[in-house]
């Protein structure tokens, strides 16, 4: 459920155990699949010592998890925690010059690891949680029956010996000329705008699989 270990210490109440992690910079305001932070956690489990933790470290309390919970509404009503969480609440809203609303990380992976590296969601914007109204996809799909001519003696294709960068790369003329830099990166003359289509090499090319002209399909580095 993509809980880290500070969701375990609130869920369990070990308050020693969170001050440990926090002082590791542990993200406090770090979510799980179901959007919940630690401070959900605690509030739901009545973890008072957490709770109070949380608060002195300036957990967000308005925070909603995909249920549209804060943490107030996560615990006991008339309970410690409630009174700490609702007290919080009140002196957050009663508080004339708040600061801006601080940058956390909503989601650790939105691609939940279906990319060799992780890609987080951060909002430092309001406390809207991680949109779940998508489906990550990391292959190619089609969305309508389509044919798709998948035979390589029909791809074009390149026989450069160098990196593909040079204006003799075939696949590189299709798409006018390479558009990737050494890096990986679009060249500062790409038209954002108005895009032209990009032709990257192919297993039919000769060059090495490490040419220049080569990115998407290496996916996220």
């Amino acid at each position: 459920e993509e809980n880290i270990c500070l969701h375990w210490a609130a869920f369990s109440g070990c308050v020693d155990i969170a001050e440990i992690l926090l002082a590791a910079r542990c993200d406090l305001h770090a979510v799980n699949v179901h959007g919940d932070s630690p401070l959900h956690i605690a509030a739901r489990e009545d973890r008072y010592a957490c709770v109070l933790l949380f608060l002195s470290r300036d957990s967000d309390v308005t925070l909603k998890n995909k249920e549209g919970e804060t943490p107030l509404q996560c615990a006991s009503l008339h309970s410690q925690v409630w009174d700490a969480l609702h007290t919080s609440r009140a002196l957050r809203d009663a508080a004339p010059d708040r600061p801006a609303p601080t940058e956390r990380t909503v989601s650790r992976d939105i691609a939940r690891g279906y990319e060799r590296i992780p890609i987080p969601c951060v909002n430092a914007v309001d406390s809207e949680p991680c949109p779940s109204n998508y489906k990550y996809v990391s292959q190619n799909c089609v969305t309508s029956p389509m044919n798709i001519d998948r035979n390589i003696t029909h791809l074009q294709y390149c026989v450069c010996i160098d990196d593909c960068s040079s204006s003799n790369c075939m696949c590189g003329q299709l798409s006018m000329r390479c558009w990737y830099d050494k890096d990986g990166r679009l060249l500062p003359e790409f038209n954002m705008a108005e895009p032209p289509l990009i032709f990257e090499c192919n297993h039919a090319c000769s060059c090495w699989r490490s040419c220049r002209n080569r990115v998407v399909q290496n996916g996220l580095r």
